[in-house]
């Protein structure tokens, strides 16, 4: 789910069924989803992930997002 939060887009929800998980289905809808954007003349999209969650982590890092404090 991307909405908007300050103006700008903002992943408030990814979710992948467990029988359905690590297929590349979280990263071709967030890959599909930046490309839109793009297109729309969007520079950035944000997030919050929970630090712990080390899997989120590791995909949202491999597409280039980067941790704020």
């Amino acid at each position: 789910l991307v909405t908007r939060w300050q103006s700008r887009p903002f992943v408030a929800f990814t979710m992948t069924d467990p029988a359905f998980g690590r297929q590349g289905l979280a990263r071709a809808t967030l890959e599909r989803t930046m490309h839109l954007l793009h297109q729309d003349g969007e520079t950035e999209l944000r997030l919050v992930v929970t630090l712990g969650n080390e899997p989120a982590l590791r995909l949202y890092e491999s597409l280039s997002f980067t941790v704020e404090a």
